[in-house]
């Protein structure tokens, strides 16, 4: 089983899985070293907070379904597409971003990205209401024409269905220690 960032993140209770657990991953995992010295000492100390993004509104988590795309301009990608109950949505400062580089390639044709928050074409969308987990943030995120610097590609372009499949098991297994938690 991989290991957890065990960050002091300072968001709140509903939220430090999503940081710490899961998004923090794909970092570790799958970030290039330029990365790990920007990014992992802001996110353990909690002075930055992460969130994922995978799911549309169009799509829900069915990855195959997924219509963001990523196309390479340069050294760059430019990053268009619509995400939803995004985890830390509203007060990410890095989101880990899934999309389409390969728009007919299938399964194969997607690529991870880290994108900084603050780059000219995210916004965040409204905080969603749900019956539970008042404390979790959850938002929406669009992405129109951000560029996307080409070292910010975790992993390999092509590989993301992979890269998500190996670390889809720690998030589900985390999700039910959680509830069995709260059960009792």
């Amino acid at each position: 089983m991989r290991r957890s960032c065990a960050c002091t993140c300072q968001t709140s209770a509903g939220n430090f899985t999503a940081h710490s657990d899961v998004a923090c991953g794909y970092v570790l995992d799958f970030g290039r070293e330029a990365i790990w010295k920007t990014w992992l000492p802001r996110m353990l100390s909690g002075e930055a907070v992460c969130s994922i993004a995978v799911s549309e509104p169009a799509a829900g988590s069915d990855l195959r379904g997924l219509l963001s795309r990523a196309g390479r301009d340069g050294d760059d990608y430019v990053l268009n597409g619509q995400k939803t109950f995004i985890s830390n949505g509203q007060h990410c400062d890095v989101a880990v971003v899934v999309a389409r580089t390969v728009p007919c390639a299938g399964p194969g044709g997607m690529g991870l990205f880290l994108v900084e928050a603050d780059r000219p074409g995210v916004t965040r969308g409204r905080s969603l209401s749900k019956l539970g987990h008042h404390s979790s943030d959850t938002s929406g995120l669009s992405f129109v024409d951000v560029r996307v610097p080409a070292g910010n590609l975790l992993g390999e372009e092509g590989r993301a269905m992979e890269y998500m499949m190996r670390e889809l098991p720690q998030e589900r297994l985390i999700i039910a220690v959680a509830s069995i938690a709260a059960a009792q």
